[in-house]
């Protein structure tokens, strides 16, 4: 170990990282471009791959720090660098550059996007399908992305029972490092079974190609574990969610409230967006009001595969109003954030990462919102539903998208119609909603989504996203709508007097 020497091949951005992390380390740099031998950097000295020649195979450790990892291997290879311990690969985005390759975002490992990139971009920008490739394959499908979590007094099949919900939950993949390092004996044995101190790296990738470089930290992490506390299953979660925020991961706690009343054909792909949104979901409540088809088989069979926490509650008569199942899933929820997903619609999976920027953006935002896209049964696109606002409320004050002031908004956009036309493209912050919004939601039985919306906004601020990123099954919506006059204009006569009072 003390004559072991340790070599930065690539003195690119990353090697040069590399060897800021570990200052006096780090005995020299070597790359393939001739125009960088004889340079130095950080006092280390850069030179050509021909000196790993001279050194003593068994001491040296190489860290590939270029995103040729392929080629480089093959060179030390070539070199007689045939074990696989002599070489580390520290740079795994080098897959993430082939993959946007593939799906023509950039060209042969080049950060720009290519034109054809573009060209397919244009096309479904503004569905926000292809548009998010490039950030979310940075994001999240970075296979090395690594934990270091250990509990001293943990079981190990806790260690890897805590592997498993971490990836789960929260869509990144965890790799456990083994640690041989010698006893006083001078025996090797593994620091993490033998719950000794560990090191391991922990690799973030910003939101682009060009900030990938500042992503390597080492840090120690003991966390303590109660088992006790743990054995609840919604305790653990808490416990991931923690860890995540130790990590900078600064994920908040959404529940998902899915109101059916006999959707069972929409079940499955209503369900399936949910638990593949790149943004973790704390909790599904889904809420059967009473339905005569397989509804309730159907959730139970793609909900109990789901690590996070679930609740099916199941009325045992119709309640007649989808907003008093809204208060009751509301209610139930152990979230901080709310969103409704209607049983027929469905959603991006990029959706909640998208709206739930805003609530970090700005503190005051209580609900945040994005256009939808109306499909009927068949998926049939039927258009925008900004584009039926064309004229008595028209979206165009609302081009640009960004946060307003909520009693402002209710004015402008409220006043006259709902500007929000389901509920399904809305996430609500939980603690806005108070218990009087609530009590009065229950008796509505039209307009209660526009009565809430207006409540929510004398509180804060909202937020709104011009991406559809939300499927609105309005004609399936239309066949279950109960009708009458009366009941509607009595409903708009309290929302007309709410909105009067708001000062």
């Amino acid at each position: 170990m003390e004559n072991r020497v340790y070599v930065i091949f690539g003195a690119g951005k990353a090697g040069q990282h590399l060897a800021r992390i570990f200052p006096g380390k780090v005995s020299y740099i070597v790359d393939n471009d001739p125009e960088k031998w004889g340079a130095f950097f950080n006092g280390i000295a850069i030179d050509k791959p021909d000196r790993l020649l001279y050194e003593d195979k068994e001491n040296l450790r190489i860290f590939i720090a270029s995103m040729y990892f392929g080629p480089i291997s093959d060179q030390l290879n070539c070199m007689g660098f045939k074990n696989k311990k002599h070489y580390f690969n520290i740079i795994p985005y080098y897959a993430i550059l082939k993959e946007l390759t593939f799906l023509s975002m950039i060209d042969a490992g080049v950060e720009d996007i290519s034109e054809k990139g573009r060209k397919s971009i244009r096309l479904i920008d503004r569905l926000g399908l292809i548009s998010e490739i490039q950030e979310e394959v940075l994001y999240r499908q970075v296979e090395d992305r690594v934990l270091g979590l250990l509990d001293p007094e943990a079981p190990e099949h806790w260690v890897h029972s805590l592997q498993y919900w971490f990836e789960q939950l929260f869509k990144v993949k965890i790799r456990w490092l083994s640690l041989d390092v010698l006893n006083e004996n001078n025996l090797k044995y593994n620091a993490w079974k033998y719950k000794k101190t560990g090191y391991s790296r922990l690799m973030y990738l910003g939101n682009s190609s060009d900030r990938v470089m500042d992503f390597i930290k080492y840090f120690d992490c003991f966390y303590a574990i109660n088992t006790l506390e743990l054995n609840d299953k919604k305790n653990w979660i808490d416990y991931m969610y923690e860890i995540a925020n130790k990590l900078g991961l600064a994920y908040k706690k959404i529940s998902v409230i899915v109101p059916n009343y006999n959707y069972e054909q929409y079940l499955s792909k209503r369900l399936r967006s949910i638990v593949n949104q790149y943004y973790p979901v704390y909790e599904i409540i889904f809420l059967d009001d009473a339905s005569s088809d397989d509804s309730v088989m159907i959730a139970r069979e793609l909900l109990c595969e789901y690590v996070g926490l679930t609740q099916i509650i199941i009325s045992d008569r119709n309640s007649g109003s989808v907003f008093k199942q809204w208060k009751k899933g509301i209610e139930a929820a152990r979230g901080d954030y709310i969103w409704i997903a209607e049983a027929d619609d469905y959603a991006s999976p990029i959706m909640l990462r998208k709206l739930m920027l805003a609530f970090s953006a700005d503190k005051k935002v209580v609900l945040s919102f994005c256009d939808s896209l109306l499909v009927d049964e068949n998926e049939e696109w039927q258009g925008f539903c900004s584009d039926t606002h064309i004229g008595d409320n028209p979206y165009s004050g609302l081009i640009q998208e960004g946060i307003y002031n909520g009693k402002i908004f209710v004015q402008e956009y409220l006043s006259t119609s709902n500007l929000i036309q389901n509920v399904s493209a809305v996430v609500m912050k939980k603690e806005s909603l108070g218990q009087e919004i609530l009590d009065n939601l229950e008796t509505f039985k039209q307009c209660g989504d526009l009565y809430c919306y207006i409540r929510l906004l004398e509180e804060g601020n909202v937020a709104f996203t011009i991406t559809p990123m939300n499927f609105f099954r309005r004609q399936s919506r239309a066949l279950t709508m109960t009708s009458g006059r009366e009941e509607r204009q009595r409903e708009m006569d309290i929302i007309t007097e709410t909105i009067r009072n708001i000062t």
